[in-house]
């Protein structure tokens, strides 16, 4: 059974969601387009990319996830407050995603990616962050 964190980075136009293992290293991930951008569609087409990606791999165990939006969030919430370009405001990502998965999930909004520090899981073709979420989520005694 391998250990695995999983990272979702959600941006304008496009999401990937991926399994980490707690070294660093990316088991698998998948890049999609939005099909539709709203309040009521971003985390259904998440949900099923991250259901079907974990599917793929029988022999993994989730410890924890974390997850980037654009726009700004309340980390310490978890929560989505507004994408000014998309009007999306007020969308529970980590608790949402918390239930489904039932693991702890963190989310962390992204207005630059060159300036703002990523404190959990960060886009996965950057690999930021994974040490600070696996530090977090460390189940060993």
């Amino acid at each position: 059974m391998t250990d695995i964190l999983l990272a979702i980075d959600m941006g304008g136009s496009m999401y990937m969601v991926g399994l980490v293992a707690k070294d660093g290293r990316i088991l698998d991930s998948v890049r999609d387009q939005w099909r539709s951008f709203s309040g009521d569609t971003v985390l259904p087409q998440v949900i099923k990319t991250a259901r079907l990606l974990t599917e793929k791999h029988p022999n993994i165990r989730l410890l924890g996830g974390g997850a980037t939006i654009p726009g700004l969030a309340d980390a310490h919430q978890g929560v989505w407050l507004e994408a000014s370009f998309s009007g999306i405001r007020n969308l529970q990502v980590a608790q949402t995603l918390s239930r489904e998965f039932g693991v702890p999930v963190n989310c962390q909004g992204i207005s630059g990616r060159k300036t703002t520090p990523v404190p959990l899981i960060a886009p996965l073709n950057q690999r930021l962050g994974v040490q600070c979420c696996q530090q977090e989520y460390d189940s060993t005694p």
